[in-house]
């Protein structure tokens, strides 16, 4: 029951995620500018315009669930700061259109490495502090 209890949190957390929301906007976004380009091209429209929603929602997230689940049961566990910092970095690489930048591998791989950074810089600084604060106590 617990199991169940947590997946169907975690799908509700899907919703919460601003990226999402702007995701969905730019892939329409996208398909809108693709028929455009074709009926210039072409001179009619080869695809629907939902075609890049509907590849979204069936292959994108379907996907992701299937790794959600494999995960879960893996015990693999994602902080929160990472999780702020990927929804940064994709939302940036949303905002300037670049859409390969938004493949998964730039953008955990991204995040990874401005989380990395940032724990580097907090342990050095935390351990530093420890230091200072001892060395005051002494003297």
């Amino acid at each position: 029951m617990e199991v169940i209890e947590i997946i169907l949190k975690g799908i509700a957390s899907l919703f919460l995620q601003p990226v999402f929301y702007l995701a969905i906007l730019f892939v329409i976004f996208a398909g809108y500018n693709r028929v455009k380009w074709e009926r210039k091209s072409f001179s009619v429209r080869i695809y629907s315009p939902f075609m890049e929603l509907k590849n979204f929602f069936t292959l994108g997230l379907l996907v992701a669930f299937f790794i959600s689940v494999i995960l879960f049961f893996a015990g693999f566990s994602v902080m929160m700061t990472w999780i702020v910092i990927f929804n940064v970095v994709t939302i940036l690489a949303l905002l300037t259109s670049m859409f390969r930048l938004t493949s998964t591998a730039i953008t955990i791989g991204i995040s990874s490495l401005i989380f990395l950074f940032f724990v580097i810089i907090l342990i050095f600084n935390l351990d530093r502090y420890k230091i200072n604060t001892y060395f005051t106590m002494i003297y």
